[in-house]
């Protein structure tokens, strides 16, 4: 009879968020962490629940980051895609082409797929998800990069 595991499931499933620490925004890494944990144990329908959220977050984050010029007034009642179309400035431009089609996923995935349909599709939503989180890291990196610059250079 096993009792337990060292190291646990959640720990090797969330080794590679570490190097991401700097670049979460609020509450992200907990969304991941759960939905990679349920997916470890094969509830994969749920785990697309975590991550459904993590891209709304994103999506509602990146709204209220735009200029008030910019938002929507009808916001609340449009449809997701809708809203996707709006925030697509304020997103990395490599994760724009994928987010549409990759949220509509998500969506089919908890109202028409199987769980081994979504079992299926689990290593392209996460895969995803680092998509962007490398985007956020190396735009911090050449931020930082270029502060460097502007002081050595007296700027």
């Amino acid at each position: 009879m096993k009792i337990g595991q060292w190291p646990t499931f959640a720990d090797i499933n969330n080794a590679g968020l570490e190097e991401y620490n700097s670049v979460f925004k609020a509450g992200e890494k907990a969304l991941i962490q759960k939905g990679l944990g349920l997916a470890s144990h094969g509830a994969h329908l749920g785990a697309f629940a975590y991550f459904r959220r993590f891209f709304e977050d994103l999506v509602y984050s990146s709204h209220s980051e735009m200029a008030e010029a910019e938002q929507s007034d009808n916001w609340e009642s449009m449809y997701f895609s809708e809203k996707i179309k709006i925030v697509q400035n304020e997103l990395p431009e490599e994760f724009n082409e994928i987010l549409k089609p990759l949220y509509g996923n998500l969506s089919k995935g908890l109202h028409q797929l199987s769980e081994e349909e979504c079992a299926e599709m689990h290593e392209v939503v996460v895969e995803s998800i680092f998509v962007l989180l490398e985007e956020r890291l190396r735009v911090k990196r050449n931020a930082g990069r270029k502060m460097k610059v502007k002081k050595a250079l007296q700027l």
